[in-house]
């Protein structure tokens, strides 16, 4: 398995509409990128670096995401995304979009890959894959969202992502602790409370993603 250096089982997620076209089609490997130019982490670098090189130039340079380009590749992206709080609260959000609205590869900026990418991204390219992520135990029971693939229009990608967007848009009076949304109704009011939100919007994998998997009737294949 291509992403054989991580411990535990790999989620490989089949559409319920499989494709049998065995050719490599263009793909993309995207992270959330908040960096100066000029005070980019050495590691963070050396990370970039190892995706390049074991993607074998398939995908090109990495797609670095931020907020003055997340419009052209997120085009039905909320308003309220920009009142997110910090890095985190706002790649949890995107990642699954991305994927969605483009197919591919995401992961966290922390991640070195050390073998061969070939194996995920024909799955991905081919197209008939709606996940590929993996988990820290043999359980399967939920999976670490920093590594994250999957076909274009992948149904299990858009069932997240509509589940972020509704939550990003289900307004509150204020930031109360007793409040389950994140995002005041005052737009003045610019920081929305990560805690607030459904657990969809957290990462990794919360035990949401099993329910949307037994939900969506696909199937889990463990390697």
């Amino acid at each position: 398995m291509a992403v054989a250096w991580f411990r535990g089982c790999i989620l490989l997620v089949l559409s319920a509409a499989l494709k049998t076209k065995d050719t490599r089609g263009d793909c993309k490997i995207f992270a959330m990128w908040d960096y100066h130019p000029n005070k980019v982490p050495f590691f963070i670098q050396k990370d970039l670096e190892s995706w390049d090189k074991h993607s074998h130039g398939r995908c090109g340079s990495p797609v670095l995401i931020n907020n003055t380009n997340i419009k052209d590749y997120i085009p039905d992206l909320p308003a309220e995304y920009f009142r997110l709080p910090d890095h985190g609260a706002r790649s949890d959000v995107i990642r699954y979009a991305l994927i969605y609205h483009h197919g591919g590869i995401y992961m966290d900026t922390d991640i070195l890959i050390l073998k061969d990418l070939n194996e995920v991204l024909d799955k991905v390219t081919v197209g008939d894959y709606d996940l590929i992520s993996y988990a820290r135990n043999k359980n399967c029971k939920a999976f670490s969202s920093n590594f994250l693939a999957g076909r274009k229009k992948s149904h299990f990608m858009k069932a997240v992502w509509e589940a972020q967007k509704e939550a990003l848009r289900s307004h509150c009076e204020d930031v109360s602790p007793d409040n389950h949304v994140c995002c005041p109704n005052d737009p003045k009011k610019r920081r929305c409370r990560r805690d607030g939100f459904p657990p969809r919007l957290r990462s990794p994998g919360s035990g949401d993603e099993e329910l949307l998997l037994r939900r969506g009737g696909w199937r889990i294949l463990r390697t």
